[in-house]
């Protein structure tokens, strides 16, 4: 941790630094679907089948058939005003949506082929934006939470079939996703870490390995709605988040009943979605505010997920009783990813 040139009491302190950014969840009840995943026209695809499945039928697609092991679902539907086939794979482990893979066609005239595909293109990038050529004549558009992929597979007969072909890319679960991080992160190491561990870990699927963060309770999109935290002392800890109608983490509350203490953080971002204010207050248990703390983040250099790799912070501490002490120091990330 980064040494503050001026007297406090420490032991508090070392509480809110390793405290004050858990940046974890999001409560979606009675707000929009999850922007931070990829869709399928409109639907998120991440979370568990039935939902997915839910909202399919609702566009009108009739589900027909399944594999034998039940990994992927068959279905057939409108697609942009033409008539498709769509198969939904599922992960066998954890039953969540996987990828979607949708067939138009097979056209025995190359001009109705080439017609419908250029139509396809068109509708996708004004979804998803514009999209990569292949040397193949496949296009690929890539957004930071997934990958849409139109190609066509030429029959042996002679026709060819169009197909348009879904995989999400983000984790399932946000834990990373709210502290502001792109991609599916593994590990990172953190030089004058300030609010936040100088290593953290993340699972595959997106948790934050965290022992002391206990009784989780996370929502259908894989925000956290609700934890406990153990403290040093051995009371458990109640933390619970709101966000605005972005999914971005605004405040952050945490109660420690046993010995009388709130602790409010409040985030503020731009637009890469990254957290460029954060502060703390912390009250007794008189309500009385007895510590605040105001950062304010400059990102200077970025790895090439878009992640902030060199940040410039100043800090601002004021402790009940105390003048406010002002300190600015340098921040380096390293940041692994999974694969």
């Amino acid at each position: 941790m980064f040494i503050f040139a001026i007297e406090m009491r420490k032991s508090l302190f070392r509480y809110v630094l390793t405290s004050v950014v858990l940046c974890l969840s999001l409560t979606v009840f009675g707000q929009s679907d999850d922007s931070r995943c990829a869709d399928f026209l409109g639907i998120p695809m991440e979370g568990p089948s039935a939902a997915f499945v839910q909202r399919l039928k609702e566009k009108g697609f009739v589900e027909w058939g399944t594999s034998e092991d039940s990994t992927d679902l068959y279905f057939r539907g409108d697609y942009y005003g033409l008539r498709a086939k769509l198969v939904v794979s599922i992960d066998e482990q954890t039953h969540f949506v996987s990828t979607a893979l949708v067939t138009v066609g097979p056209y025995r005239t190359a001009e109705l082929h080439n017609r419908n595909f250029s139509y396809f293109r068109l509708k996708l990038e004004e979804h998803y934006g514009k999209m990569d050529e292949h040397e193949d004549g496949s296009l690929l558009a890539m957004t930071d939470y997934g990958m849409v992929k139109l190609s066509t597979l030429d029959g042996d007969d002679g026709t060819r079939t169009i197909h348009i072909f879904y995989f999400g890319t983000a984790p399932f679960y946000k834990d990373a996703l709210s502290k502001g991080f792109r991609g599916n992160v593994q590990e990172v190491i953190t030089e004058n870490a300030v609010a936040e561990e100088s290593m953290e870990s993340y699972t595959k699927d997106g948790r934050l390995v965290k022992d002391d963060l206990q009784e989780r309770e996370y929502d259908a999109y894989g925000y956290l709605l609700k934890a406990k935290k153990k403290e040093p002392s051995g009371y458990l800890s109640t933390i619970t988040y709101t966000y605005d109608a972005d999914h971005r983490l605004t405040r952050r509350t945490l109660v420690n009943e046993g010995e009388g203490i709130r602790y409010i953080n409040e985030y503020t971002y731009n637009h890469r979605d990254e957290i460029v204010k954060e502060s703390q207050k912390v009250f007794d248990k008189l309500s009385e505010c007895i510590l605040s703390i105001y950062m304010e983040n400059r990102y200077t250099s970025h790895d090439e997920m878009g992640n902030w790799t060199t940040n410039e912070l100043n800090l601002k501490y004021w402790e009940k009783g105390g003048q406010v002490q002002e300190v600015n120091t340098t921040q380096k990330r390293t940041i692994s990813y999974w694969e």
